[in-house]
């Protein structure tokens, strides 16, 4: 264990030092991976798939603040719907718009599991989402989190759609009705937003608790209850799933969470203090927790001169042989 705090300590060392250049870089990198994975989903112009499109528009989003990033990845994948479904385009690029003005420009920090959601898909973690929401941000990314399944599995259709037009003898207007009916008929959709919504609930009530190990016991708990929804909601919903792969993906899950979680925080149970005071309004009591840290090692070198002491050691012999 002290070999792990102190792996972290360094970690942490190291950004310290050189966040200012870090910052930019983990931006980079986080940007380049949204839009390359909007692109796997959403990839119908080839020249918004290039590589230089894709790294081009990632360094641009160094300098845009969150909300910014949000806009220019809705841009993006209307720009992509353009050019196949053009009036689907326009209600998506509305419906996002409309989410951001009514419930995320409230706190910009709900963007992110939007976002975060076809990163995930894209790494096959999908089932990290619910858990690092409930983490860091709480039932303020439910919403987000339904928006960013809907993102995905809309674009999943948007492709079995795309392949009936020209082929059909009803015109688009039967294309547009299939697209409709295939998304908001989509019970593994429905089930995994209820299942999210459930866990991201789940994870945040227990991580709230005040009893010790409670932050840990929350992300296994959510990764648990994830399982049972899963199983359960599905036969109920009558939705095929690989079990398998859902069980080893909450897995991973939990163990991403339990990743972040330690170089979040992570404090000494050992060492509780309780304390107890009052002012002319209010009687406290105070339960405190130290932070665990591990004080580096600092290591000095002495450079020993051989030849000197080498030197020195045969001046002092010949001393001695004129002393006899």
């Amino acid at each position: 264990m002290t070999t792990l705090l102190i792996f972290r300590e360094q970690i942490r060392g190291f950004y310290q030092r050189f966040q200012r250049g870090l910052r930019p870089l983990g931006k980079f990198i986080m940007a380049f991976l949204l839009f390359w994975s909007l692109n796997g989903l959403f990839e119908y112009s080839e020249l918004l798939g290039t590589w230089s499109v894709l790294l081009g528009i990632s360094v641009i989003c160094i300098w845009l603040p969150l909300g910014a990033i949000f806009f220019l990845s809705i841009l993006y994948t209307g720009i992509q719907l353009v050019s196949t479904l053009p009036e689907i385009a326009l209600v998506y690029m509305v419906l996002f718009l409309l989410a951001y003005l009514i419930y995320l420009r409230l706190e910009i920090k709900t963007c992110i599991p939007i976002l975060m959601v076809p990163i995930a898909f894209a790494l096959q973690v999908p089932y990290v989402v619910p858990i690092l929401v409930g983490m860091l941000i709480g039932p303020a990314g439910i919403i987000p989190t339904g928006f960013g399944i809907f993102l995905y599995f809309f674009s999943i259709h948007v492709k079995d759609t795309v392949s009936l037009v020209g082929t059909t003898q009803n015109g688009e207007l039967e294309v547009y009705r299939y697209l409709l009916e295939q998304v908001f008929q989509d019970k593994q959709m429905l089930l995994m937003m209820l299942v999210f919504a459930l866990v991201i609930g789940i994870v945040w009530v227990f991580y709230r608790m005040k009893h010790n190990e409670a932050w840990n016991q929350s992300i296994v708990i959510g990764g648990v209850a994830g399982m049972l929804l899963f199983l359960s909601l599905g036969f109920m919903l009558d939705v095929e799933m690989e079990i398998g792969t859902m069980l080893i993906g909450f897995i991973v899950a939990v163990i991403i969470g339990l990743v972040v979680q330690f170089f979040k925080c992570i404090v000494d149970y050992s060492r509780v203090e309780y304390v107890q005071f009052e002012d002319d309004e209010y009687y406290y009591y105070v339960k405190a927790i130290p932070k665990v840290s591990v004080a580096q090692k600092e290591v000095s070198i002495k450079r020993i001169n051989t030849r000197k002491r080498v030197k020195n050691n045969s001046e002092s012999n010949e001393s001695v042989k004129e002393v006899k």
